[in-house]
């Protein structure tokens, strides 16, 4: 994939691809707070974002005797004096040093089934749904999980958290600690499987009373351990144990341990005795405990999908084909044999979001036929998840689906847009597009990652109390702008950090609009979101989301707002407005075109005029060019 196209060319005969190709992706640590630097200590294995003296170790130390005992690793006496020194993360690498980015801004996926176990198998490509929500955690601890060498991981799925009462297995290596957690560095040496598995347990256990968690991402230092019986019931004794509410953070961490002496043996309680003292001694401050969250429904289902789309997907187009091909056999002159060189547009980089304004999820399979082959992430947004599972049952394939309440028929479907960025996919862009929305894909390749594309900007005024756009007139026009407006200006007297980033959107839009007091509209059956600018999108979409502004104002402010309109590229598609034009929308349609709006797919799809202009016209067209 190159820097500056959506999408690039791939060409191959379909015949030569016959057998299942498994490419192992390496993926390094996805890092979900803190602050956005980069850090690099060259001395030791472990290093920090603050500046310190190297330690060789300090008499003084409680631990001292374990590690001249050889019962703990001289590492901690530099882990000591890096948290003296008030560093925020630590990372411990088992063979060199690199480089690390923390980034407070990203999101993730909270786990929401039902298991108590997650494997990173379960991001292994043709698993089932992994239902999980977009509620935001604490989390201290990040990990990696790793392909296992058998099935493909995927790459640019985005990072998930682990709620109270479900745990991972990892080790203290390849992992960043976030102060919070820094009461769990205990680097036993020569210490057994069973033991380090015990402890990974415990600390998971405790980081629930402090409302933390740990985050995964994907690697390749360690490998996959599978759920052992014994590892079941140590899971289930930690769900079951309770820490007495008058107890203080670190009396439950000695507990438990005290409590709890096998696998690691009767001295583990005392090495942790001392490592608290000692951690309080070089001021530490002991993490207060906290309340336990109530957790809801899930609200998302996530599919993982290709990990390398170029060289693994070849098999899954050759059976798209097919489907397409059995879907057009009353038109077989425009499907050649497998023989035929095919020039596919490849869409990697790019999520391809689409949403559903009322619950026509039956589509969703003729939606998948249509855009699969090029792009490998489609996420599917509606308000109604009860009628998704239902259609959903009938589906040859898993999707991944967003439910969101209250979007207003659509008026307000701009918020899946934000949720699907919170997911935090490791990506280049969002492209959002209805589901009666004609993309043609082979087009994508003409406009660059970097730059926003809209239908068009119609510059408004706030000061206009009317309009003959009935929409400016409604609740969702102008006063539900105002109220969002008011909040901004409220927030950005507050804050001085705001206030410049506020200044920067009003600049903008006055000089997009040509106003002082502008804003913009535009349709916005499609607009594209370079992941760049996603922080930005996020917040003022949620925002707007809030006041209930309507999507045709919100989105056309929004990016108005953020970008300059030098960098906005308005995109050349065709909006159908009547009914004799929309009855005929194939006689619009041409191949220069980046969209058609409306097309009804499930419609189309049964008659006999929507299968020939598919079949003949459109299909052929992205395959063959």
């Amino acid at each position: 994939m190159t820097s500056k196209n959506m999408c690039i060319s791939i060409r191959f005969r379909l015949k030569t691809f016959i057998s299942v190709f498994i490419v192992l992706v390496f993926i390094s640590c996805w890092i979900m707070t803190g602050q956005s630097r980069w850090f690099k200590i060259s001395l030791v294995e472990v290093f920090s974002d603050s500046k310190y003296k190297l330690s060789n170790g300090k008499d003084s130390y409680k631990i001292g005797k374990w590690v001249a005992k050889g019962i703990l690793d001289k590492k901690m006496f530099d882990v000591l004096t890096m948290i003296s020194s008030g560093t925020s993360q630590i990372y411990i690498n088992e063979n060199m040093v690199v480089k690390t980015a923390v980034n407070k801004y990203s999101n993730g996926q909270e786990y929401r089934g039902t298991s108590s176990y997650f494997s990173a198998k379960d991001y292994n490509i043709g698993n089932n749904w992994i239902p999980t929500s977009l509620e935001a955690s604490n989390v201290s601890i990040f990990t990696n999980f790793v392909n296992d060498g058998r099935t493909a991981v995927d790459e640019r799925a985005p990072p998930i958290t682990l709620p109270n009462g479900v745990m991972s297995y990892f080790t203290v290596n390849n992992t960043i600690f976030l102060r919070p957690a820094f009461w769990s560095l205990v680097l036993l040496t020569d210490i057994s499987e069973s033991c380090q598995k015990w402890l990974c347990f415990v600390h998971q256990r405790l980081l629930w009373e402090i409302d933390e968690h740990i985050g995964l991402s994907s690697n390749n230092k360690s490998s996959i351990s599978s759920i052992l019986p014994h590892m079941k019931r140590w899971i289930q004794k930690m769900n079951k144990w309770e820490c007495p509410p008058i107890l203080s953070f670190f009396e439950c961490v000695f507990l438990i341990h005290k409590q709890y002496p096998e696998p690691c043996g009767k001295l583990t309680h005392q090495i942790i005795k001392d490592w608290l003292y000692d951690l309080s001694s070089v001021g530490y401050q002991e993490p207060r405990r906290q309340t336990r969250r109530n957790y809801t429904k899930p609200n998302v289902y996530f599919t993982p999908r290709l990990n390398n789309f170029n060289q693994t997907s070849t098999v899954l187009f050759t059976h798209k084909f097919n489907s397409i091909r059995k879907l057009c056999k009353r038109y077989p002159s425009k499907f050649v044999e497998y023989d035929k060189k095919i020039e596919l547009k490849v869409c990697d980089n790019v999520v391809l979001l689409i949403v559903f304004n009322k619950p026509f999820y039956d589509n969703i399979p003729k939606l998948q036929l249509t855009y699969s082959t090029v792009f490998s992430r489609i996420v599917y947004c509606g308000s109604n998840m009860p009628a998704f599972n239902k259609s959903s049952k009938s589906f040859s394939e898993n999707v991944t689906f967003i439910a969101i309440n209250d979007i207003g028929a659509g008026s307000y479907n701009y918020i899946c847009m934000a949720k699907v960025m919170e997911i935090n996919f490791k990506v280049d862009g969002y492209l959002f597009i209805g589901d009666d929305t004609l993309l043609n894909t082979r087009q994508l390749d003409a406009y660059p990652l970097n730059k926003p594309m809209i239908v068009g900007l119609d510059p408004f005024r706030r000061s206009w109390k009317s309009h003959k756009w009935p929409n400016w007139n409604k609740n969702w026009g102008r006063s539900a702008f105002l109220s969002a407006w008011k909040e901004l200006e409220d927030i950005a007297n507050k804050s001085l950090e705001f206030s410049q980033r506020f200044t920067y959107f009003t600049n903008n839009l006055y000089n997009n609009s040509g106003f002082n007091d502008g804003l913009q509209t535009s349709a916005v059956d499609f607009f594209y979101i370079p992941s760049k600018y996603q922080n930005d999108f996020i917040f003022y979409f949620n925002l707007f989301f809030k006041h209930k502004v309507y999507l045709e104002i919100a989105v056309a402010t929004i990016i108005s707002g953020v970008i300059p309109k030098s960098d906005i590229i308005l995109s050349r598609g065709k909006y159908l407005w009547s009914v004799k034009d929309r009855q005929n929308y194939e006689q619009f349609y041409n191949n220069e075109l980046l969209y058609l709006h409306p097309v009804k797919f499930n419609r189309e799809f049964k008659s006999d005029k929507g299968l020939k202009f598919f079949c003949e016209i459109y299909f052929p067209y992205q395959f063959y060019g």
